[in-house]
C-alpha cells in the first residue's frame, strides 16, 4: 500500500485519537495540574544553546488547557525553530484510574509508533523527509514521534529536574580525518570566512594524521538542556522519563510530593574543562 496514505491514515487516526482524550482530560476528576512555559527558540537561535531559560508557572484549567494544547504541538511556526522542539513540561494528576483515559493513550503512542516505522522504512534521510512533508506538510516529524507517559502506580513523588546529557562518538583516525573532510565542504561553522575556516581544517587533518593509525578520537557533543519527570516510590524504585509532553499521573490523591521546574542556570561543567578540543566548535577530542 502507499506509504503516503499509510502514514496520512496513522496521523488522522491518531489526531482524533488526541482530540478524545483532550475532551476526555477536560472531563475527568483532577487532583491537581501543573504546566511550565518555556520560551520559544527563534529561527536564528537554534545553534545558539542557553545559558538561562525562565520557566513561566501555570496551574489549574489555565495549566489544563496548556497540556490539552501541547499534545497536538505538530507543526512549524513561522519565525520558530523547526529544528528544535518545543517541550512541554506539565504534570495532570487525576483522581483513581480513568480506563478511558488509558486507553487513548495506549493508542495514540501505538498509532505514533506506526508512523514513525514507515518513515524509518526509507533508506535515506532526503527520501524519510519528502514522504513525510508530502503527506503532511510542515509536520515536524520528532514532534509527532513523542510518546506519552503516564503512571497508574501510587507514588510517593514526582519532581521536574533538567537534564544535561552529552552524545559521545568515538573515531579512529581514518574517521576521524574523514569527519573533518566532510565539514570541510560544509558551510563554515566558527567563522564566516571560508578560506579561514578550510586553513583550520587542514592545520587539524596534519595534527590527526601525525597522531598515528592507531590513536583514538571522540567526539563528545553536549545536547541541549531539556526538562524531565522523576517519579519516585521508594529510595530504590524510581524512574525518570522526558518531560516533553505533561506528564499523566492516575491515583494522584496518594502523591506525597510534587514538586516544580525551577528556572534554569548552566553551571560550569568540570568534563569540559579537561577537554582538549582539537576544534572547539566540532567537540572533536583526544581522550
Amino acid at each position: 500500500m502507499n506509504k503516503r496514505f499509510l502514514l496520512r491514515a496513522h496521523f488522522d487516526t491518531c489526531n482524533q485519537l488526541v482530540a478524545e482524550l483532550q475532551e476526555a482530560l477536560k472531563n475527568a476528576e483532577l487532583e491537581f495540574c501543573h504546566y511550565y512555559l518555556l520560551p520559544k527558540i527563534k529561527e536564528e537561535a537554534h545553534h545558539s544553546p542557553p545559558t538561562n531559560i525562565e520557566v513561566q508557572p501555570f496551574k489549574e484549567m489555565e495549566a489544563l488547557n496548556l497540556c490539552l494544547t501541547a499534545y497536538n504541538d505538530w507543526f512549524k511556526q513561522p519565525r520558530f525553530s523547526g529544528k528544535l522542539l518545543t517541550r512541554h513540561p506539565a504534570v495532570i494528576g487525576i483522581k483513581g484510574v480513568d480506563p478511558k483515559i488509558e486507553a487513548l493513550i495506549l493508542a495514540i503512542n501505538a498509532e505514533k509508533h506506526a508512523f514513525k516505522q514507515i518513515v524509518l522504512s526509507e533508506k535515506t534521510k532526503d527520501a524519510r523527509f519528502e514522504l513525510v512533508h508530502s503527506a503532511i506538510p510542515n509536520l515536524i516529524t520528532l514532534a509527532f514521534y513523542r510518546q506519552l507517559f503516564f503512571e497508574k502506580r501510587p507514588a510517593y513523588s514526582l519532581r521536574f529536574t533538567w537534564m544535561h546529557k552529552h552524545s559521545i562518538q568515538h573515531l579512529n583516525v581514518k574517521q576521524a580525518l574523514a569527519f573533518l573532510q566532510n565539514n570541510q565542504s560544509q558551510k563554515p561553522l566558527i567563522t564566516e570566512d571560508k578560506a579561514a575556516w578550510n586553513v583550520m581544517l587542514e592545520k587539524e587533518k596534519q595534527r590527526i594524521i601525525n597522531l598515528g593509525d592507531d590513536h583514538k578520537l571522540r567526539i563528545r557533543r553536549p545536547i541541549r538542556v531539556s526538562p524531565q519527570v522523576n517519579v519516585r516510590f521508594s529510595a530504590s524504585d524510581r524512574y525518570h522519563v522526558s518531560a516533553a509532553l505533561p506528564f499523566i499521573l492516575f491515583n494522584a490523591e496518594q502523591t506525597e510530593k510534587v514538586g516544580q521546574l525551577k528556572n534554569y542556570a548552566k553551571k560550569a561543567d568540570a568534563r569540559q574543562k579537561k577537554s582538549r578540543y582539537l576544534i572547539e566548535r566540532l567537540f572533536l577530542e583526544t581522550p
